[in-house]
């Protein structure tokens, strides 16, 4: 059985791609975002997915999925219209604790349990 892609648009900061690699046990196939500074942060906390910097609107579907099944396309809010500031105030610290964890320590190295304070 062939299984389905994972889109992940108005891709940011990974935040939203780390809830569903956590919810499905597998990783983000393509994220799509216009903004090029969070998708080089997606693309450092996601280095296995496919990152494509355009305009979610003028992606080719057909085209980004090489004709392959989509399994899960998600779709969070657009913050095009807000500056980072706003986005910032809005969202505020958006990684789930678990993720923020993990990407600390990945990044850190750290993994004795005890060195996480």
């Amino acid at each position: 059985m062939s299984v389905g892609l994972i889109v992940d648009s108005f891709a940011g900061g990974g935040g939203a791609s780390c809830g569903i690699e956590a919810a499905l046990g597998r990783c983000v196939d393509i994220a799509i975002n216009h903004d090029r500074e969070a998708l080089a942060m997606h693309a450092a906390n996601h280095p296995a997915t496919r990152h494509l910097c355009e305009d979610v609107w003028q992606v080719d579907p057909r085209e980004a999925c090489a004709g392959r099944p989509v399994d899960l396309a998600w779709f969070s809010p657009d913050c095009k219209p807000l500056t980072k500031t706003a986005q910032v105030r809005m969202c505020g610290n958006s990684v789930s604790p678990p993720c923020a964890e993990a990407l600390a320590r990945a990044n850190l190295g750290v993994t004795d349990e005890r060195e996480v304070a």
